[in-house]
């Protein structure tokens, strides 16, 4: 049997329910699955998502849905809310990590702001990992390596049931290997490895049969370069003429400290009581992360111009959701399913600080004259401005201090009326109040010898101002018809979401100002049928959204070196998308399964006047800009993804063969949509071989990925300088070995 071709439970719309009958455009895969397709973590999951897009920016994961997410991912929300074991993770600097034990992954397309609440805009991705059981003891153990970049990986998960009522289930996970691009930073060293560090305990205790407790306590700690490696390799006038450029990306050279330190933990819980009446659900979560120490060279070149130093980005956040749900015992639960609850959330994130200073060179020397051909003498000038100051040059800074807090408050429902067996009416909202606040936002001169100088210190919160408070509500309306004999499903849904705002509170000489919320309007059309005596399965949906007041992010030494967000007017997004799983011929071939999925785009900018960007490729920033017409960044017009996979009963178990392709179109990584923010359009082949031994429960894989060699960019910021680039990974092979006991 395929692992491919699966019946999965959901909790889509926080109930259990088949995938097959939930209304939304979903795809949800299982351990199993996931593997088979050789998904470890959210950046390749997009090679078997129709209209997911993840790249990654200053070590900050990005993720787009249907062309709705955030480009503004440092201070500002993600656009796509990720959920783990139904625990909103706001920090987008903390998805790279892998999956780990996993029992399924759940990608909901579309605005799901009733359910899943404010940041939905683009979706959701829900990542339920595996429960302890009172049943048995079980564990796993995973071992992997990878070529390309030397990289080893392990992973041990064990389930022991303490007692009747209580069991414990846990699982470590390690990974260290080279960084994937051939480069040198501060002084000539190679680039650090990557190295990362999971572990996940849970308990369970059952008191009684319809009364469960969970509680997890999750750590993860990564090192390494990741996307802070980005240099510059086509520069703007400017980058030219200062010589702040690469000739080859993919081997580039940085003159400073390019690295990161960053660790988190999460401690979260939930008591679910069912009664005869209604299920009783609370969860609740703490979590903790931060990057205490990274390096980024702010000019992307061997020139010695412009550095960057995190000494603490910071984020804290508390989560608290309290739900009724109806279930089968619940009166009228035959032709009525409905849901309420409450949620609460609270966040302060941001940095305290982020350091801006001249590059490694020495004032005093004759350095970074010959580096920068600058006139003789320049850096003595500037001596000469600084000594009387007390600040040593080479040791000088520019501290940026920029925290934000939030806070939120939800009451959310949802009713489902059967009215017949072939239709059904969904009505749904959920009302928000949100408050977002300065905590903290200053700039400072920072010295080693002499300490700090407050340049300027702007007002928050304690001080009575910067509160900004906001109260909305979202309704939404569904109609589910079955109108064919063969259980078909066909919905037409409208709802409304929003995305929270912000403070561009990260500033050195600009005053905090508000970043209004994005604003959302959907409507979808959708299918979910079988075909051809239930060999094929089908997905289908047209959709079309308008969001308002986009937020955009941009970052210029222009406008002091900080990150800064604005709003776009508007734009508008049409798409049409499908799945498919076909088993290709059964009564001729065993376990041959065929799928194909792939999304059409139109994504672009309605009302996009006063933006800010750099025309001309000058490498001078300006606001006066119209991108009004412009295509959304990170949205490719199509994309999509395409496996086919065998299996054979083998003797002692199963051998599997299988090859897939993922397929994007070109995009821009900006809303300017110069060229120089151009992605071209690529495929990426894989292919994986693996046996399994039914006795010991243990398969052997080997595998390929991008086996072509495929040149691609997972990341390109605008900067003066010109594009800050971060290129994807070359071709890799690899094996692995996964033993359940």
């Amino acid at each position: 049997m395929s692992r491919v071709v699966e019946e999965i439970v959901v909790t889509a719309q926080k109930r259990e329910e088949s995938l097959k009958d939930v209304p939304i455009s979903v795809q949800a895969f299982s351990a199993e699955a996931l593997d088979a397709r050789g998904v470890g973590d959210i950046s390749t999951l997009q090679a078997v998502t129709p209209g997911l897009n993840v790249s990654t920016q200053a070590g900050f994961t990005v993720v787009f849905i249907r062309g709705i997410g955030a480009n503004g991912f440092i201070t500002a929300d993600p656009s796509v809310a990720y959920y783990v074991d139904n625990v909103y993770i706001p920090a987008s600097q903390n998805l790279g990590e892998g999956f780990g034990d996993v029992e399924r992954v759940e990608v909901l397309k579309g605005p799901q702001g009733t359910l899943f609440g404010r940041n939905a805009v683009g979706g959701a991705i829900s990542v339920i990992t595996k429960k302890p059981s009172l049943s048995e003891s079980s564990g796993s153990l995973s071992l992997g390596y990878e070529t390309d970049i030397n990289e080893y990986f392990t992973r041990v998960s064990a389930n022991v049931p303490l007692f009747d009522t209580l069991a414990v289930a846990g699982g470590v996970s390690y990974r260290k290997g080279e960084f994937w691009v051939d480069g040198t930073h501060d002084g000539g060293k190679p680039f650090e490895p990557e190295e990362e560090r999971i572990a996940r305990l849970k308990a369970l205790w059952q008191p009684a049969e319809n009364l469960a407790v969970n509680v997890t306590a999750y750590y993860n700690a990564r090192s390494g370069t990741s996307s802070l490696m980005s240099a510059v390799g086509e520069p703007t006038t400017l980058g030219l003429a200062l010589g702040a450029y690469n000739e080859d990306t993919r081997h580039p050279e940085l003159s400073s400290p390019t690295y990161f330190r960053k660790h988190g933990h999460i401690l979260s819980g939930d008591i679910v009581y069912n009664t005869d009446w209604l299920d009783v659900k609370v969860y609740g979560s703490k979590q903790m992360f931060r990057m205490p120490d990274a390096g980024y060279d702010f000019d992307g070149s061997p020139q010695p111009l412009l550095r960057a130093q995190t000494d603490s980005f910071v984020s804290d956040v508390e989560t608290g959701e309290f739900q009724l749900v109806s279930n089968e015992s619940s009166w009228g639960s035959d032709w009525w399913k409905w849901i309420v609850g409450t949620y609460y959330f609270h966040s302060i994130q941001g940095f305290d600080p982020v350091g801006f200073g001249v590059g490694t060179f020495d004032l005093d020397g004759t350095e970074g004259e010959s580096a920068l051909g600058l006139p003789p003498g320049i850096f003595q000038l500037i001596d000469s401005v600084l000594d009387p100051l007390g600040i040593a040059a080479p040791d000088a800074r520019i501290n940026a201090y920029g925290l934000i807090g939030k806070k939120s408050v939800s009451i959310f429902g949802q009713t489902t009326f059967d009215f017949t067996e072939w239709m059904a009416l969904t009505l749904g909202g959920r009302w928000t109040e949100e408050s977002h606040y300065i905590v903290k936002a200053r700039s400072t001169i920072h010295n080693t010898d002499e300490g700090e100088t407050t340049l300027l210190d702007f007002p928050t919160a304690q001080d009575g101002s910067r509160i900004h408070t906001i109260s909305t509500f979202k309704p939404k309306i569904s109609f589910e018809f079955r109108p064919f004999s063969d259980d078909s499903l066909v919905y037409v849904s409208y709802q409304e979401a929003f995305k929270s705002g912000t403070y561009n509170a990260l500033n050195i000489y600009q005053a905090p100002a508000y970043v209004e919320p994005e604003e959302m309007t959907a409507y979808e059309v959708g299918i979910k049928t079988t075909l051809f005596d239930e060999t094929v399965s089908l997905s289908a949906a047209a959709f079309h959204y308008d969001i308002t007041n986009l937020q955009v992010q941009y970052i210029s030494i222009q406008n002091g070196g900080i990150v800064s967000f604005e709003n776009a007017g508007s734009a508008r997004v049409k798409g049409l998308e499908f799945d498919t799983t076909t088993e290709v011929f059964p009564s001729v071939f065993d376990s041959l399964v065929f799928t194909l999925g792939a999304v059409y785009l139109d994504a672009y900018y309605t009302d996009y006047k006063n933006a800010t960007g750099w025309p001309n490729n000058l490498g001078v920033l300006t606001t006066n800009n119209d991108f009004t017409g412009n295509q959304v960044e990170r949205t490719p017009k199509l994309s999509g993804s395409s496996s086919l996979s065998k299996t054979w009963g083998v003797p002692g178990g199963t051998f599997e063969l299988a090859g897939d392709v993922y397929y994007t179109s070109e995009f821009f990584f900006e809303a300017g949509n110069d060229d120089e923010s151009r992605q071209e359009g690529y495929a990426l082949l894989g292919a994986r071989a693996s046996y399994w031994y039914e006795r010991w429960d243990l398969r052997l894989t080997a595998f390929g990925k991008n086996i072509t060699n495929e040149e691609y960019d997972i990341g390109r910021l605008a900067f003066d300088m010109g594009p800050m680039v971060t290129p994807g990974r070359l071709g890799s092979y690899g094996v692995k070995m996964q033993w359940n006991f």
